[in-house]
């Protein structure tokens, strides 16, 4: 089985490369989607929202197959669906009086 650390000749060595690479983005992405649905308060998903925007700043120009796109689609649909958490309701907003 071929890994990204492996050698081998130049062309099958390129074309593995740019394939690692890219999948490389993928695990990020899914990585970064655990990190978020780790989160158990409003300051860790703030941090995992900062650490998306950096991951997306940093992936722009990683090119990828469709199958790539839609493994990182699927990544960001969870994470975003961890990090939009609603927030505890206050006590004056849950009926609770002072």
């Amino acid at each position: 089985m071929f890994s990204c650390a492996a050698g081998g000749s130049l062309l099958v060595g390129l074309w593995f490369g740019a394939s690692c690479a890219r999948n490389q983005a993928v695990r990020a992405y899914e990585a970064w989607a655990d990190e978020a649905c780790a989160c158990k308060d409003a300051a860790c998903r703030a941090a995992a929202r900062a650490h998306g925007v950096k991951l997306a700043q940093d992936t722009q120009d990683v090119k990828g197959t469709l199958k790539d796109g839609r493994a990182v689609k699927a990544a960001t649909d969870r994470a975003a669906k961890c990090l939009n958490v609603p927030a505890a309701p206050a006590a004056a907003d849950a009926g609770v009086t002072p």
